[in-house]
């Protein structure tokens, strides 16, 4: 999908830098699956883009992003399990400028280039025992993100990068049992387990929970 844009500034106020508003957008997706009886499994993946003109000939942003998931399931031990993964990235492009009071120039003043990268991967198995449903499972994910900034003097000099940003792990096991003592009631227990680790792209912070 493509716009044609709007002009931001009032008709009064507008200079010889304003311009239309525009965006483009674009999406695709398509999935591939199998089942054999008892077990089956599919792949997806997905690609978004957008770009976006922020009303003057310098300021524009830009997001991509891309995703691909697995899963697969079948019979085990009695019961049923289940795996799933999913990996993917982001990337994210602003520009940043200074327009005069007559709005007739533009300068830049900075560009940010924001790339993230994200991964997961869960698994689980249930089982029916008479009046009994067990679950156990775990699930594990990575998420990583940095600001990459170059900034710009009056002259247009450009200085940087300068880097921020980090990441976070996080690692889970959990179990759930449920009982049916009789139709209408029901008991049920449940116990997890949390670990995580974050760190800030300077290395000067690091945070486990």
């Amino acid at each position: 999908m493509t716009t044609d844009g709007y002009t931001l500034v009032a008709p009064a106020d507008r200079g010889a830098v304003d311009v239309p508003a525009t965006s483009t957008h674009w999406t695709a997706m398509t999935s591939v699956g199998y089942n054999a009886g008892r077990w089956r499994a599919s792949l997806r993946a997905g690609l978004a883009s957008e770009t976006r003109g922020n009303g003057t000939p310098l300021q524009r942003n830009q997001t991509d992003w891309h995703q691909f998931a697995a899963e697969a399931a079948g019979p085990a031990a009695g019961g049923l399990w289940t795996v799933r993964a999913a990996a993917g990235s982001q990337t994210y492009a602003q520009t940043f400028t200074s327009v005069s009071a007559a709005r007739d120039t533009e300068r830049l003043t900075s560009s940010q280039n924001i790339p993230t990268t994200f991964g997961m991967v869960s698994g689980q198995w249930v089982r029916t025992i008479g009046r009994h449903a067990l679950m156990v499972g775990t699930d594990a994910s990575r998420d990583r993100a940095e600001v990459r900034e170059t900034r710009y003097s009056w002259t247009g000099s450009p200085a940087g990068p300068f880097l921020a940003g980090g990441s976070e792990t996080l690692v889970s096991v959990f179990a759930r049992r449920v009982l049916r003592p009789a139709r209408r009631f029901r008991l049920s227990w449940e116990a997890a387990r949390i670990c995580g680790d974050r760190r800030l792209a300077s290395r000067a912070h690091r945070e486990r929970v």
